[in-house]
């Protein structure tokens, strides 16, 4: 006991002394202070003594206790230093493990337990070390790696457990056990701190630490990164657990809901992540030209589903800061959603999300961002080129429009990494022409706006240096750059001002440049051509579009001239003029059309017709001669010939035959008629004579056709031995051959025949001379005139009458054959004109009448001659000239497709133009005028009947028959025609000559028209003349689709 009191004496004399130095102030406070650190450490040795002098008994129990409170009550808060303090606390928490450790009592245990915790808490102000990752950088994942636990916290844990030991159900233990498991994250020994955080919400859940172990928990999988080749496991065991943390709820609403907040944030953040990189390789599948739609879809899904996320997650407007990341985030998500949606082909889907979700933005904030961040501009061009591409005409306009304004500094524009500020969109041209085209598209009624809006591109364009079809060669890859330097302009200027045309090969192009006024100039001129059409075919509408033609072709000389486009770098320009002569002889053909009933002013319109067309084909055939190639031009220069043959060989086609009958016809055939009749009153042997002196006539023709013949062959032999002479080889040798034969037996049957013809120079003569030399026509020429002196004696007042009645007519008729064929040399008009004059009108002479006859006959004939003349000639060389035209066009054989077909085409109209020529041919023979008179007294002779070959046995049908035989035949003789160059002389009947041309035109034509499917009106019209000509049913495999306009 005397032990006791005095060290309770030394204690309560150092506690004086230590609570005076608590209350004290100033520089006592110091020095009370440290006279009371003196006292309690006399105190600390006087137990310590103690301790050593009885060991292992009771007194050192209780002594060891008594140093535990004189550190923990005092010494610790005396300490002169912090050193000091520090070392008084160690040295506090070692006599306390020694007091609740100690083997020599358990009365102080507890309390020795408990002051451990106090100085732990609020002597020694140990700080649980934070976690190993920054929470504020959400990015930054770390892989634990275990380290060693310092001595403090080893110390710490160990005296945390023993105090948990000694009082199980203390409300410390949880946060002993929090403060445990937060060591152990601090130094990365991850297993033993999620130990001791799920002992915590295992065993405290209700405690208020719960909340800091279920965040905690979470955060140590939120900043993991797992090991490679592990991911699949970590993920796994990570779901886990956080479904777990959701499903315990400790920590109480509040605090459950901000960790749910927590582990939404990182399910958001991870859902960004994964979106992105889904993203990511979305766009690098497309770049490498594999694009993969099942990626752009999964980013969308994810995309979308962040967009949702987001709804909840709005800062209050207050918190600016994060409220500007969030609409920037949000922005981004709507950009992602955007185009994910447009690479899945949805356009409309995609428009949507930027006119809804950012262009149409109530706040405004997604336009604003949009334009800060330099994104504005692409933005309204993607709104506006998906919604022109899908006819969304008010919102693509729009868009356009707002491209165009021009506002200093109004456009922040991105390019890689920066952004620069300028006053006008560098899509601002591209606008302008993007609302050009919506005009024009908008029809009429957007007219006005459409020549407004060229105007508004002019002026632009008008910034650059005139140009037409330059030719620059420049390297691929660089192509816009190389040009514009080798143009002296920017890149800009040549994207924006000029059309380009290209062609590479090897890496290396060849590019053709052209200033953008031209294109639209051309635009505008094709745009006013139409709407000019739509008015209707009328004179105006034509004349006001050759005014425009006109007005072009004075814009392109400010570019080419005329007069050098006909070379191979003007070649387009050549083909472009071609076009709009082409054109204006077209508009000259509509106004004759419209102007048919005016003949005057239809004929100027003609006339200037084909002065375009001659220049269209003058310009054509100087442009091919230099070497052009004429392209599509091959067709219209087809389709001009077409039309200039169908004027002026077709249309401008008129029967020369006039009337059905002649003033000559008519009067030979009267007085053929009386004559026949004076000879019927003819007695016995009169009768007898007057059918020999038909027999000797019909004989006479007969012989002198036969001569006549012959001696056209002889000459035919005489020209091609001529032409053998002067160019050997040009007659082949088999023709040369028949010639010479020929020659040499024809020239010994009539040896004074060319000698007359060298002598008289007139071949007409040459031949009248040697007929008449001819022994057996000398011979039928004496009977002739033997009977005609028997005549005299039959009647010669009968022989007056007639005479005297005939001559005036004939003289008449004979004036008019010579003002018909004034200043030619006719043989039978002077020849009657000999004979006439040879006739008195009261002559008796018999002979007098057979001449007179004669002569009446051959003015009748010469009546008909030269329209009968001039149909052959038309029908033969304008036929075979578009023959000819047609054969050239036979090369579409070697074409394929649309373009063999137009080729076709060309050949089928010639065709068929020949058919309507030669068909007006054969009409004007069927109602040319001949002896029709003379034919119906002639039907009543079977003999003459059967000349004609016709065998019908109705009246009706046989007389058709015959009088058609009658006419045709009528009009056989020898015509003078012009071929290919040369003069023939054909002896022909003209309508079997024409019909055979005919035939042989619609063999050709048809089986063109049903080899490629042809149709025309020309070619319609052709073949349905033919069906009546032929008075058959063509049959037709292929019908057009529109029925022609000639039917």
């Amino acid at each position: 006991f005397a032990l006791i009191d005095t060290g309770q004496a030394m204690i309560a004399k150092a506690v004086q002394y230590g609570d005076q130095a608590k209350s004290a102030q100033g520089s006592e406070k110091a020095a009370m202070a440290k006279k009371a650190l003196e006292e309690f450490e006399k105190v600390v040795a006087y137990y310590k003594g103690v301790i050593r002098d009885f060991p292992n008994s009771s007194l050192e129990y209780d002594a060891s206790y008594m140093i535990l409170l004189a550190y923990r009550d005092y010494m610790i808060d005396l300490a002169a230093s912090e050193k000091e303090r520090k070392d008084f606390i160690q040295t506090t928490l070692e006599w306390g493990r020694k007091v609740r450790d100690s083997h020599l009592g358990s009365k102080h245990q507890k309390e020795s337990a408990a002051i451990i915790y106090e100085v732990y808490d609020k002597k020694l102000d140990l700080k649980i070390p934070p976690p190993p990752f920054d929470i504020k950088d959400e990015n930054k994942l770390i892989k634990y790696t275990p380290k060693e636990l310092s001595a403090d916290f080893k110390n710490y844990i160990q005296d945390a457990f023993e105090y948990m030991k000694i009082y199980p159900k203390n409300d410390n233990s949880p946060v002993f056990i929090n403060n445990i498991a937060n060591i152990y994250l601090h130094y990365e020994q991850i297993d033993e701190a999620r130990k001791y955080y799920w002992q915590i919400l295992e065993t405290y859940c209700s405690h208020s630490v719960a909340i800091n172990a279920s965040q905690m928990l979470f955060l140590t999988y939120k900043f993991q990164q797992a090991e490679p080749g592990a991911e699949g496991t970590f993920m796994a065991e990570r779901d886990a657990s956080i479904k777990k943390l959701e499903q315990k709820k400790c920590g109480g609403d509040k605090e459950h809901r901000e960790l749910m907040l927590m582990i939404s944030a990182l399910e958001f953040n991870e859902l960004v992540k994964k979106a992105e990189v889904v993203f990511n390789d979305a766009e690098k599948a497309k770049a490498d030209g594999k694009n993969d739609p099942k990626k752009w879809k999964e980013a969308l899904l994810m995309y979308r589903q962040l967009d949702e996320q987001m709804k909840g997650r709005r800062p209050d407007a207050k918190e600016t800061e994060k409220l500007k990341e969030f609409e920037k985030n949000l922005f981004g998500v709507y950009w992602k959603i955007y185009t994910c949606t447009k690479e899945l082909g949805d356009y409309p889907g995609a428009i949507e999300v930027l006119n809804k979700k950012i262009y149409e933005d109530e706040t405004g904030r997604m336009m604003a961002i949009a334009h800060q961040d330099g994104y504005k501009e692409f933005m309204i061009y993607e709104l506006a080129e998906a919604a022109t591409k899908f006819f969304m005409e008010d919102l693509a306009m729009k868009m356009w429009q707002e491209l165009t304004v021009v506002k200093p500094g109004g456009w922040r524009i991105k390019k890689e990494k920066k952004i620069e500020v300028k006053d006008e969109s560098t899509y601002r041209v591209l606008a302008e022409e993007k609302l050009f085209w919506i005009y024009k598209a908008g029809g009429p009624k957007y007219h006005a706006k459409t020549l407004a809006q060229a105007e508004r591109l002019f002026d632009i364009f008008r910034k650059a240096k005139k140009m037409y079809n330059k030719e620059f060669e420049v390297a691929e890859n660089e192509l816009i750059k190389q040009l514009a330097q080798k143009m002296g302009i920017s890149e800009d200027a040549v994207e924006n001002y000029y059309s380009l045309s290209s062609s590479c090969e090897g890496g290396r192009c060849r590019v053709t440049v052209s200033d953008k006024i031209l294109y639209y100039t051309d635009v505008i001129f094709n745009m006013e051509q139409d709407l000019i059409a739509q008015k209707g075919q009328s004179e105006g509408a034509s004349r006001d579009m050759i005014a425009k033609i006109e007005q072009y072709e004075r814009f392109l000389d400010g570019y080419v001239p005329l007069a050098r486009v006909k070379t191979k770098e003007n070649e387009s320009m050549w083909k472009a003029r071609m076009d709009l002569t082409f054109r204006k002889a077209n508009q000259w053909s509509n106004i004759q059309t419209v102007l048919a009933k005016n003949p005057d002013k239809a004929k100027k319109a003609a006339e200037e017709y084909g002065r375009y067309i001659q220049e269209y084909k003058d310009l054509y055939d100087q442009g091919v001669k230099a070497g052009l190639d004429p392209g599509v031009h091959v067709i219209n220069y087809a389709t001009a010939l077409i039309q200039y043959a169908e004027n002026a060989l077709v249309k401008t086609y008129e029967n020369p035959f006039k009337e059905k009958s002649t003033t000559e016809i008519d009067t030979f055939e009267k007085a053929k008629l009386a004559f026949d009749l004076w000879k019927k009153q003819l007695e016995g042997k009169g009768e007898e004579l007057t059918k020999r002196f038909a027999k000797i006539k019909e004989d006479l023709e007969k012989k002198q056709a036969e001569c006549l013949a012959e001696i056209q062959e002889l000459i035919g032999a005489v020209q091609k031995i001529q032409a053998h002479q002067q160019k050997p080889g040009s007659v082949p040798e088999k023709e040369l051959m028949d010639a010479v034969s020929k020659y040499q037996t024809l020239n010994k049957k009539y040896p004074n025949f060319l000698k007359d013809l060298q002598a008289t120079g007139d071949v007409n003569k040459a031949v009248t001379k040697t007929i008449m030399e001819r022994k057996d026509i000398a011979q039928l020429l004496k009977e002739q005139q033997a009977l005609s002196q028997a005549g005299e004696k039959m009647g010669p007042e009968n022989i007056k009458k007639y005479i005297k009645e005939q001559l005036p007519i004939a003289q008449k008729a004979l004036t008019n054959a010579k003002k018909r064929f004034a200043g030619k040399n006719i043989p039978a008009i002077t020849d009657s004109e000999t004979i006439l004059k040879g006739i008195k009108s009261d002559s008796t002479d018999g002979n007098d009448i057979g001449k007179l006859i004669q002569v009446m006959q051959n003015l009748a004939w010469l009546s008909v001659l030269q329209p009968a003349t001039d149909t052959v000639t038309i029908m033969l060389v304008n036929g075979r000239s578009l023959d000819n035209l047609a054969r050239g066009y036979d090369w579409y054989k070697n074409q394929k497709g649309a373009f063999r077909k137009q080729v076709a085409q060309i050949k089928g109209d010639l065709l068929a133009l020949k058919m309507l020529l030669l068909y007006r041919g054969i009409k004007a023979f069927e109602d040319a005028p001949y002896l029709a008179m003379l034919a119906k007294e002639d039907l009543k002779n079977p003999e003459e009947v059967q000349k004609s070959g016709c065998t019908q046995t109705k009246a009706d049908e046989l007389e058709t028959c015959f009088f058609a035989w009658r006419r045709k035949t009528y009009y056989n003789s020898t015509y003078r025609v012009t071929l290919d160059g040369q003069a023939q002389d054909l002896a022909i009947i003209p309508q079997d000559k024409v019909t055979d041309e005919y035939n042989q035109a619609f063999t050709a034509l048809y089986e063109l028209v049903e080899a490629e499917k042809l149709t025309s009106a020309n070619i319609e019209e052709a073949l349905g003349e033919y069906r009546e000509f032929a008075k058959k049913k063509l049959r037709r495999s292929y019908q057009p689709e529109v029925e022609p306009l000639s039917r």
